[in-house]
């Protein structure tokens, strides 16, 4: 049996899946050319929201809140909707009220660009929304370079080759080579790599790694364009807000206002590091393809030589 509470949220659930069903039919129909006027003002409900609506009683205490905190943010989040979402405004505030924020955030991601991965929780309010613009920050963090485990092979083996900015942030003494100048946080990174490609190809990579205008010059054009994006993208020099700010400085009071100035602005910012993201992601799928032979290659182009011989019983050794 299910208790009130979750018969509750299950309903709920259903009645969110519903509201976002109708709203892609309509797109798709709109999409194809059979959307008419009439459609546009016909609004499909599920029997639950009307249920809803005829269910009289007295309101929750978190609308209460919301409207004794601040009844002019309902005022607001309806110019937002009026104004980014007029075609889905029924659907959005046909939602529950607890959760209209997370609708029109879903829906708002896929119009114009990702909002920050809070919004979808159930927590988050129309005064959350209100406050500022929720938007989601993909800079490369010191988190992630010392924790790069965590990425896939093929982003491994970039980051090998890359001059990173992080890669002098405390490390284990223990790991520095005495007979170099190799930041300690890099051996691990290279370990990794041998253990994919061979100890010989990674022997060849500088202790420091490339530069980004160095792995440009050598990879833009050429079946590993986007080497040189990966390499301004940990160094936060991709030029746009998405892939240069890391989410701990949105943390730390760094807010937009709303403005239609600033959703286009994040827009097209948005659209620019898509490409960024499209292009690396797209040459570390090249690499985990094929890693020794495809890594050997990228070796060549990077050491401007054609001819290099490594031999194959020296690849991908285990690494001792």
């Amino acid at each position: 049996m299910y208790d009130l509470e979750t018969l509750r949220r299950l309903n709920e659930d259903a009645v969110e899946r519903a509201l976002q069903l109708a709203e892609e039919r309509r797109q798709t129909a709109a999409h194809v050319g059979r959307h008419t006027d009439e459609e546009e003002n016909d609004v499909i409900l599920p029997l639950a929201v009307l249920a809803e609506k005829l269910n009289y009683g007295p309101p929750l205490l978190r609308y209460i809140a919301v409207l004794l905190e601040d009844a002019k943010a309902l005022l607001c989040f309806e110019d937002l909707v009026n104004e980014y979402l007029p075609e889905s405004a029924a659907v959005i505030m046909n939602t529950p009220f607890l959760k209209r924020a997370v609708a029109f955030s879903r829906i708002f991601s896929r119009k114009y660009f990702p909002m920050g991965e809070y919004v979808t929780y159930q927590e988050y309010s129309i005064l959350d929304i209100t406050s500022c613009i929720p938007w989601q920050p993909l800079g490369f963090s010191s988190e992630t370079f010392h924790n790069f485990n965590s990425l896939s092979p093929g982003y491994i083996m970039l980051l090998s080759i890359a001059e990173c900015m992080f890669q002098d942030e405390g490390y284990d003494e223990d790991l520095v080579v005495n007979e170099t100048d190799m930041p300690g946080s890099r051996i691990p990174i290279l370990k990794s790599v041998q253990g994919m490609v061979g100890k010989d190809l990674v022997d060849l990579i500088p202790t420091e790694g490339w530069g980004p205008d160095y792995l440009h010059k050598m990879t833009d054009g050429t079946e590993f364009d986007g080497v040189g994006d990966f390499a301004d993208w940990i160094n936060g020099i991709t030029g746009t807000m998405h892939l240069d700010t890391e989410g701990q400085h949105l943390e730390s009071g760094e807010e937009i206002e709303w403005s239609v100035e600033e959703v286009e602005s994040l827009t097209y910012d948005w659209e620019r590091a898509s490409e960024i993201l499209d292009k690396i992601h797209k040459v570390a799928r090249l690499l985990e393809s094929q890693p020794e032979e495809n890594f050997k290659k990228l070796m060549m182009v990077l050491l401007d030589n054609p001819n290099l011989y490594v031999p194959k019983e020296q690849l991908a050794l285990p690494v001792v």
